[in-house]
């Protein structure tokens, strides 16, 4: 039984850091795909303006 507790924590564990490892990269991932979606947008927000103005 204790065996079965310990190797279930173990597991635990290793899916935890596993699941750290998989956040971070979605993170950067999503930061820089992010940066991208809001520079197009304010892109296309300051072309509308200019062309309003024009």
């Amino acid at each position: 039984m204790e065996n079965g507790i310990f190797h279930g924590m173990l597991m635990n564990l290793w899916k935890f850091h596993r699941y750290q490892k998989v956040r971070m990269f979605i993170k950067q991932k999503m930061q820089h795909e992010i940066k991208l979606i809001i520079w197009k947008w304010l892109g296309n927000e300051l072309l509308e303006v200019l062309v309003l103005l024009d």
